[in-house]
């Protein structure tokens, strides 16, 4: 769950995205603990992958720590 919340956070492009993490963890504890594997794996399919390049927001946050 913290590894989708972080792909979700790094990869995400817009406020809609950053919205859709907590909504997702909100529902997971919800629904059946049966079916909580298959709504993760279901809601996945929107992460991005970590071959896409982070948004230039995320180097810029990580270069303004530094």
């Amino acid at each position: 769950m913290r590894e989708f919340q972080r792909q979700i956070h790094l990869k995400g492009t817009c406020s809609h995205d950053s919205e859709f993490s907590p909504a997702v963890r909100e529902n997971y504890h919800r629904i059946l603990p049966q079916m909580r594997d298959c709504f993760i794996a279901a809601n996945a399919l929107w992460l991005q992958g970590s071959g896409k390049k982070n948004p230039n927001l995320v180097a810029r946050a990580r270069a303004a720590m530094d």
